[in-house]
């Protein structure tokens, strides 16, 4: 879901911020960006923590129980969908889109040779903990070298209360997801109830708070 709506987010901002960047209007750049971070963040926040608290059940319940030791992989992948969707707006929407080519190659190269260094540290002692964790590792790596080759534009495009509603509102509906779990039979259905109650007890708190 976050790669399909990065892939319409960045075929529709990558021309615009392209154009702006050419007639000097960093206002519109940020403008823009700003609502790419949001539209990120009002998915990958609940998604990440939702992956996270039900992994526990949705495991055993869907794959069965010779893919329990899984478990632990999709806890620590449970973040990609906030490291790939940032590094989306990060990379190809902003330094793409303002001339920054060689910087964002660089940040994919560097990502590229930790990915391939320490698969060769970890994946041969940890097997694929340690490939899902030098996963984490590598977007993390793109993520922050990214944002510091466009942090002057990043920085004034972060809507930082809003960002806080949209992380507050995750918590709380992880806490929720996470204590009902506890409260009934894993069984698909009810697994899927919560899922959809989940979702909405985080629509609501979207829009109240």
């Amino acid at each position: 879901l976050i790669v399909t709506l990065m892939t319409a987010l960045g075929t529709v901002l990558l021309p615009r911020i392209t154009y702006y960047n050419s007639i000097h209007k960093k206002t519109q750049i940020f403008e823009l960006l700003k609502k790419a971070f949001n539209a990120v963040a009002l998915l990958a926040f609940p998604m990440a923590f939702g992956i996270f608290a039900i992994s526990d059940n949705f495991i055993p319940l869907f794959l069965g129980v010779d893919y329990f030791s899984s478990i632990n992989v999709m806890k620590i992948l449970a973040c990609l969908p906030l490291l790939m969707g940032f590094s989306s707006i990060t990379g190809t929407t902003l330094l793409v889109s303002i001339g920054k080519q060689k910087e964002y190659n660089i940040s994919i190269t560097i990502a590229m040779i930790i990915n391939v260094a320490f698969s060769f540290i970890f994946i041969p002692r940890y097997g694929y903990i340690g490939a899902a964790g030098v996963t984490v590792l590598t977007e993390l790596c793109v993520l922050s070298f990214q944002t510091f080759y466009g942090w002057n534009y990043i920085k004034e495009s972060l809507d930082l209360m809003n960002l806080l509603k949209i992380f507050l509102s995750s918590i709380i509906m992880y806490i929720f997801t996470d204590n009902m779990q506890g409260r009934f039979n894993a069984t698909g259905f009810n697994m899927i109830i919560l899922i959809i109650s989940s979702a909405f007890l985080y629509l609501i708190l979207i829009i109240i708070l």
